[in-house]
């Protein structure tokens, strides 16, 4: 099996005597372009886009990305595709597939054909017929697992304990229930198009160790249907330690190796290597420089911390510093601080990122700022949690390095960004995905509604347009007219955005009370029923920011059309509006780059 690594070759890092300089990309998605490329990924891409390509005129071919979290696979993906896309567009359909975003189709193999049809047959009209045909048979497979899976589950219910694995042998059988001829018919009618018009597709599936073990077979089985036929070339992003575990048995059959499984699939491996610590240090340093306005000394130590804290991993580095400048912006004049002490706003994001903080005893010799308690605190901790010693190692690490400067008012001066967070437990920090920065939305928040914003639909889903004015007050819930024991009663903490014609409340699932199992599902009910009296003065929208996933997306649909229905008989508006899981990334990206653009216009004012 041909296997390989790269080495970061250094054409270009933006240095001195550059004509063009690399682009920043702010936030947790990948790079898109080659002059964003930091780590001169381009050459390594663009050829191994070439090989593959030759490779697919005589046989289909599957490629594995291969890179813990963080690495840069999806970056790398992105770079081949845009090759692919300016260079050989005139015979290369390039599609995507994200294994967490199946959309909508729970079983992952379907969806992937789904997709990879779906989007070659929106470009080409005569693909429209067997593009509908596809629907149909993914249809009716669908709908004879769903009706076969629910009996077999009430006859293993109902039979002894030995007996229960009918439902796997059902599987096989199964697959005759499923009569996928009319599929395999549609599929090879994609392949004859492929070969009549000289078109050669490009099917990159990110995200593969996002899914289940489950989710990861089927996906792999209707894999293995594809590229059997030349002309198809797969390309898939994972981290070949989770998916291998994942394997393992009983999704496997017992006596099958998982890798071996796996090298039938990707029978082209490449190993994305972690880019080289000066490369990490200088993306660091420009990151740094393109969001505060420090001194150059100040930014180079901050830059060596920052890739020291995040063991060298480009997406932990990025969300490390996002953290720290957004923190940075609930102190006044951070600029007028000393290195130690922007050192140890940068230490304290990133205990917070690792989840340190949820520790009693850490959590209190931060609030000291005693180098001695916080040092032995992290060493007992790590030895109660193993699996966090690295971690607690670096934060030791740094901590050494600063004393005895290391401010003991560092907490409170970042307590917007460290109340809630830190109080969580381990298990609900992984829960609170929306949260990757480490920090609280309060800060980010009030710094955008001070300047004004329109919320983009790929953040927030509502019936209308918000456009939040100029220099709007944001307050916690507790100082409002809303205020009131039925509220406190579900809501551990919310905010208001006020202006002159409407209030718009906040409020974030991960912050509201979990004593009550539809506690938060109460709360939005109390709102409907007595929103007449809330927009009697002005409008009213309330924003809910589904961080934990705890409200179904038709639900959400349905109280949109509802806020909408009851608004035309009321004076003011009243808006219903939620950011799922999915889209709180691309919020918090939103937010902070209208200050980071803040940022930006005073640098250019001064």
């Amino acid at each position: 099996m041909p296997t390989g690594t790269w080495g970061c070759e250094n054409v270009s890092n933006g240095k001195k005597g550059d004509k063009q300089p690399k682009k920043m990309v702010l936030g947790d998605d990948p790079i898109e372009s080659f002059e964003a490329d930091w780590f001169d990924f381009k050459t390594p891409a663009v050829n191994l886009a070439k090989q593959l390509y030759e490779i697919s005129k005589s046989s289909g071919v599957c490629c594995g990305i291969i890179g813990s979290w963080g690495s840069g696979k999806s970056s790398f993906m992105k770079l081949m595709d845009e090759y692919l896309r300016k260079d050989q567009s005139q015979n290369v359909c390039v599609t995507w597939f994200t294994a967490w975003d199946p959309g909508g189709i729970e079983d992952l193999g379907d969806a992937m054909l789904y997709r990879l049809f779906l989007s070659i047959a929106e470009k080409n009209k005569d693909l429209s017929g067997p593009f509908k045909e596809l629907q149909e048979a993914l249809g009716v497979r669908r709908s004879i697992r769903a009706r076969a899976r629910q009996a077999l589950g009430v006859i293993s219910n109902a039979v002894p304990e030995p007996v229960r694995t009918i439902p796997n042998v059902a599987d096989s059988l199964l697959d005759e229930l499923d009569s996928p001829r009319k599929v395999k018919e549609s599929f090879d009618k994609l392949m004859d198009w492929l070969d009549k018009n000289n078109q050669t597709i490009f099917f990159f599936i990110d995200d593969l160790d996002r899914a289940n073990g489950e989710q990861i077979r089927d996906l792999l089985s209707e894999l293995k249907l594809y590229i059997s036929h030349r002309r198809m070339v797969a390309v898939l992003g994972y981290d070949e330690d989770y998916v291998l575990d994942a394997l393992k048995t009983p999704i496997l059959p017992e006596g099958i190796d998982p890798k071996k499984y796996l090298e039938k699939i990707v029978t082209i491996r490449r190993t994305l290597p972690m880019p080289k610590y000066e490369e990490m240090v200088y993306y660091a340093r420009n990151f740094l420089k393109s969001t505060l306005d420090l001194d150059e000394r100040i930014t180079d130590r901050l830059a060596m911390s920052a890739i020291d804290l995040s063991f060298g991993n480009p997406r932990r580095a990025k969300n490390l510093i996002l953290a720290f400048v957004s923190s940075l912006s609930s102190i006044e004049k951070y600029k007028n601080e000393s290195v130690d002490a922007l050192r140890s706003y940068l230490v304290t994001n990133a205990a917070i990122e690792m989840g340190l903080l949820s520790d009693y005893n850490v959590r209190e010799a931060f609030q000291s700022g005693d180098e001695g308690a916080l040092i032995s605190a992290l060493g007992t901790f790590a030895e109660k949690n193993p699996s966090k010693s690295k971690e607690a190692s670096a934060v030791i690490s740094e901590v050494e390095e600063i004393a005895p400067g290391f401010p003991s008012d560092t907490m409170n001066s970042l307590r917007l960004s460290f109340d809630r967070r830190s109080f969580y437990g381990p298990a609900k920090l992984e829960r609170a995905i929306g949260f990757d920065w480490s920090t609280s939305l309060f800060p980010i928040l009030s710094n955008a509604a001070r300047r004004g914003f329109k919320l983009p639909s790929e953040s927030v889903r509502s019936y209308r347009e918000i456009v939040v004015p100029p220099i709007t007050k944001t307050k916690s819930v507790k100082q409002t007219q809303f205020s009131n024991e039925i509220i406190k009663r579900y809501v551990q903490d919310a905010y208001v955005l006020s202006w002159d014609q409407s209030d718009m409340i906040v409020l974030i699932s991960s912050l509201c009370s979990e004593r009550r199992p539809y506690s938060l599902r109460s709360l939005l009910e109390f709102f409907f029923s007595r929103c007449a009296k809330f927009v009697a003065k002005k409008g009213l929208i309330l924003w809910v920011i589904d961080d934990q996933n705890r409200l179904a997306e038709e639900n959400c649909k349905l109280m949109i059309k509802q806020a909408q229905k009851i608004s035309t008989g009321l004076k003011h508006p009243f808006t219903f509006q939620y950011t799922p899981p999915s889209k709180i990334q691309a919020l918090l990206t939103f937010l902070l780059n209208l200050q980071l653009r803040k940022n930006n216009q005073r640098k250019q004012k001064s």
